[in-house]
């Protein structure tokens, strides 16, 4: 290289950093940047013009040939690394590689994302670095939502900086999560896991607000009670699904509300009139969704509703011989044969183990002998073959054990109520194509506040109001529990573990050897 080569490249050189550093500290480009930008250009051309000769024996050698097909190849291996690094950044794809699906959104939160057609906003307030960890967290948490529709925004947002928008959705500057869309909004309560998250979300995307009716004046249990045997857990939780909870006292000259409303009988310990009972009978034929609950032993005239939508309600008592359930008494039975085909219970199945019922004090429920054929029946809930029946709450001798079923779900046209009562007029009037479902429960406490967080409680009691509100979306799925995985070190492995970890290494250095002799008498 020429003398004046060497000059022509440091020149440019030389121009190319004051170029840079120049627009760096004036922060963007001035028409006097031009100056060192083509004394660099001239430069370059003049120091490649005048060894040029030099340039091109150089690129006709053989070894420039080989480091050049080297180069070239280090080159696309660069540009290799670079594309999937950016094709990773931009598709993100993660497997969830456990056998309870742990880190994958559920069916029912996929429906209720399928579902959005405007920007669903989650936005996140926390109070400056006091909480940082929960912050990561949940960003960490909610990806997944956003991975499963992109109409997902995620929005973090300091409360004690961005006061205007924390005053617009807070009541106080704290740590919160709030979902709006469409103007409609809810909070999300800890934890934020999410079965909190999807409920919030039905909440905000619900079309229509759906009321869930409880009877009142018969004993029933309360919904606003906070004792054991009441049902406030149960009707909050039903609230955070977004839907109405009302209080309905037919008793005081109330009026049934329209079908395809849902009307609950939770548990009522004196009788309902005749004029209740067929105002219920005509609430069903009209299409209306039933939901009663009726405990063994009660001076209620349950029976006689039951039987008219085709469940005999046997008003006995189930007893079990479960040794689990010794801390529960001899009264507590044990609902673990779901059926897989009911829109309730279908789900328990999806992942890990199934969760079993606790029935405080239960009756034996079934089909009656002479129910329609149009009706379908289905045994939701029925107990373990080690449970039996009895007429007194009392543990017997020589029982005679058996599966026994709790719960049991009837569904058909209108017309074969109508024709269960003889009622012909309804039958030829009736709309035939509405449909009326009702399920029936031997048992109300297992919805009480004192027993709906044992096994799968809660989940088949909300999961019957949203198989009886047409709610698929609704259904829940208990939350997912990793189960261990029991590791079992015989002998015979033992021994293959330890051989293995001794002969790894005696076999590379066996190897070393072989080569380092190999090259040694080369």
């Amino acid at each position: 290289m020429s003398k004046w080569g060497k000059i022509g490249f440091l020149v440019s050189g030389l121009s190319l950093l004051v170029l840079f550093v120049t627009r760096l500290i004036l922060g963007g480009w001035m028409d006097l940047l031009w100056v060192p930008f083509g004394l660099f250009c001239g430069a370059f051309v003049m120091a490649v013009a005048v060894d040029y000769k030099f340039y091109f024996d150089f690129l006709s050698m053989r070894t420039t040939k080989h480091g050049m097909n080297m180069g070239v190849l280090i080159l696309l291996s660069v540009i290799l690394l670079v594309a999937i690094n950016f094709l990773g950044t931009r598709f993100d794809k993660t497997f969830d590689m456990t056998k309870e699906k742990l880190n994958t959104l559920s069916e029912p939160t996929l429906q209720a994302l399928g579902g959005l057609d405007d920007d669903l906003k989650l936005l996140v307030f926390y109070r400056g670095t006091d909480d940082k960890e929960l912050r990561g967290q949940l960003k960490q948490n909610f990806q997944t939502y956003v991975d499963a529709n992109p109409r997902v925004k995620i929005q973090f947002m300091d409360a004690l900086l961005e006061v205007e928008a924390a005053k617009k959705y807070l009541e106080s500057q704290r740590f919160a999560v709030v979902l709006d869309y469409k103007g409609k909004r809810a909070q999300i309560d800890e934890p934020y896991d999410e079965e909190k998250t999807t409920s919030a979300i039905f909440k905000v995307t619900a079309k229509e607000d759906k009321t869930i009716y409880f009877l009142t004046g018969h004993g029933e249990r309360d919904i606003d009670g906070d004792g054991g045997e009441n049902i406030k857990m149960f009707a909050e939780n039903l609230r955070s699904d977004g839907y109405k909870v009302a209080k309905l006292n037919t008793m005081a000259g109330e009026k049934l509300p329209p079908p395809p409303a849902v009307v609950v009988i939770a548990g009522p310990r004196s009788p309902l009139l005749d004029g209740e009972l067929d105002g219920l009978r005509e609430f069903a034929r009209a299409g209306g969704h039933l939901l009663i609950l009726a405990d063994p032993g009660e001076k209620h005239n349950l029976a006689l509703l039951t039987k008219s939508v085709g469940v005999e309600f046997r008003n006995n008592y189930i007893l079990n011989e479960f040794d689990n359930l010794e801390q529960l008494g001899p009264q507590a039975a044990l609902g673990a044969d779901y059926d897989r085909n009911s829109d309730i219970t279908k789900k328990f199945f999806l992942g890990g183990r199934v969760m079993g019922s606790i029935f405080m004090l239960a009756s034996e429920v079934a089909r009656a002998g002479d129910a329609s054929t149009e009706l379908t029946f289905k045994d939701i809930v029925k107990t373990t073959p080690k449970a039996y029946v009895s007429n007194q709450p009392k543990p017997v001798k020589n029982p005679e054990p058996r599966s026994v079923t709790i719960g049991v779900s009837v569904s058909g046209p209108v017309t074969a109520l109508a024709k269960k009562v003889g009622d012909e007029a309804a039958k030829k009037d009736g709309d035939k194509k509405a449909d009326f479902s009702a399920v029936v429960f031997g048992d109300s406490d297992f919805m009480s506040n004192q027993y709906i967080r044992l096994g799968a409680n809660r989940d088949l009691a909300m999961n019957t109001v949203a198989y009886l509100a047409n709610d698929a979306n609704h259904i829940s799925v208990r939350p997912k529990t990793p189960e261990a995985t029991p590791l079992e070190l015989t002998t015979t492995k033992e021994i293959v573990v330890i051989l293995a970890g001794l002969s790894l290494p005696l076999c590379l250095i066996i190897l070393s050897g072989f080569f380092w002799y190999r090259r040694r008498n080369l």
